[in-house]
């Protein structure tokens, strides 16, 4: 299995990969050595695209030294370019939309090309359980919809995805419990396009209903709010998340930009002044949250006053996390028809003018610096030092904590460690043994931190959403 592109993306390899594992095949560390190679493809943005063609094509290489190999195509890029088969012959097998497939048809059916005898299920076996996570140790994500109904003049998911879909609370209540019993889960990352619209496909919105639910009906220790919009971020919602102890103290808010006439052209509208009045309640709300932000540079109309604009707004928001992205043309979106087109060259200089500005304006208080705080060991390093994340670092987007060597201790256990200073995007700290982290309590005040794997990773501080 190769999983490409977001974390939305992630969720269906997993299901894809367990459908295989419950009917018998079993997981090989190289393609080569594999009877079937699966990708499951990201077709959101150009460089996105390029990924997912080279390593079809290197598979196919593989392929022709071992004609026995199977190639399996699945996600984002067949759903957008359903064309794409004529163009690529040699797959084998085409997987358009995994969560709408009958993935147990799917699999005896390549199970009888490969001569072999799968596995009989049961006849009511759940196709939404996951067998395998490849998520991060104590850490997985859970997609609590599909799809979007955002207008955005830059995206191509709508016509990816298609509308959004929400799952039902029992069904991701019963999601939340399996992980935990299951892979022993401490941390669940909700994401979807947009988290606040929860349920409105179906009627009411449901968001502030669907946080309750899993908050008293669920044991996992933390969750995390991955893309979410200020308007949802209602006076209840934040009450909500003020008073509860298990949701992590981070909100990822995509504002994309500050400036209205650009904000216009995106169709997403919004001013900077507003957006710095959102972050202020959000803030009173929410002491010590950590805020994490993606901007969008080099939108077809955005001229230097426009940018301008921008990197003074990055610098009076002071997020604790950001991720810039210079824009994408992508076809069969409004943007790319429009007037006033910026080239490459200048969206990506302006990518790394505005991520400079991020770091040196970036606030460190959210982040409890010499406090004992609760964190999540994710690795160890090879010198015996933990790898770990607080509740203010999101997984493989963020910085992380580097936290002196202590025998005994595995990936995927909670820690208590004292973060003692920042380094560049990520943190040194100190394992305090025998003490437990110092629970959360509303109102409290943290403080401290960068991330990200070990460097800014280009513009994005490491990796992309949406």
């Amino acid at each position: 299995m190769i999983s490409l592109g977001c974390a939305k993306n992630q969720v269906d390899s997993e299901l894809i990969l367990s459908r295989f594992l419950a009917h018998g095949f079993r997981v090989v560390q190289r393609p080569i050595d594999a009877d079937l190679v699966v990708i499951n493809t990201c077709g959101f943005i150009g460089p996105a695209k390029e990924e997912s063609i080279d390593t079809i094509l290197d598979c196919l290489e593989g392929k022709r030294r071992r004609s026995a190999l199977r190639v399996m195509v699945a996600g984002c890029l067949y759903q957008r370019y359903p064309g794409i088969p004529a163009e690529l012959a040699q797959v084998d097998y085409w997987l358009t939309a995994p969560e709408r497939a009958d993935l147990d048809s799917l699999v005896r059916g390549v199970a009888a090309d490969l001569y072999l005898s799968p596995r009989r299920l049961p006849r009511a076996r759940d196709g939404s359980r996951r067998q395998v996570l490849l998520s991060e140790p104590g850490s997985a994500y859970l997609r609590i919809s599909q799809g979007c109904d955002r207008p955005c003049a830059f995206c191509a998911i709508p016509t990816i995805k298609g509308p959004q879909r929400s799952r039902s609370i029992p069904e991701l209540v019963a999601d939340v419990q399996r992980l935990s019993s299951t892979f022993g889960v401490k941390e669940v990352n909700l994401v979807g396009q947009d988290l606040t619209r929860y349920g409105e496909d179906q009627g009411p919105n449901r968001f502030l209903e669907l946080l309750t639910a899993l908050e008293h009906d669920t044991d996992v220790r933390w969750f995390r709010l991955l893309y979410v919009y200020p308007l949802g971020l209602t006076p209840r919602v934040l009450e909500f998340l003020s008073r509860s102890s298990r949701f992590a103290r981070y909100l990822d808010i995509p504002f994309q930009h500050s400036h209205g006439d650009v904000l216009k052209r995106m169709k997403r509208g919004g001013s900077g002044s507003r957006f710095l009045r959102d972050l202020d309640r959000i803030r009173a709300a929410l002491p010590g949250v950590a805020v994490r932000t993606t901007m969008l540079v080099g939108h077809p109309g955005e001229e230097e006053r426009h940018f301008e604009a921008l990197l003074e707004f990055i610098r009076h928001a002071r997020f604790e996390w950001m991720g810039v992205f210079p824009y994408s043309r992508e076809d069969g979106t409004p943007s790319a028809r429009m007037r006033g087109q910026v080239s490459p060259a200048i969206a990506e200089e302006r990518a790394e003018e505005a991520m400079e500005t991020f770091r040196q304006s970036r606030s460190l208080e959210a982040f409890g610096l010499g406090r004992v705080r609760e964190a999540l060991v994710i690795e160890r390093e090879r010198d015996g030092r933990l790898v770990c994340r607080t509740e203010k670092e999101a997984p493989e987007v963020d910085g992380l904590v580097f936290v002196s060597p202590q025998p005994g201790i595995d990936p995927g256990q909670m820690v208590a460690v004292r973060v003692t200073e920042a380094v560049d995007l990520d943190f040194a700290g100190e394992f305090v043994p025998d003490r437990p982290a110092r629970p959360r309590r509303p109102g409290d005040r943290t403080g401290a931190g960068p991330s990200r794997r070990g460097s800014a990773a280009r513009h994005s501080g490491r990796g992309a959403r949406r």
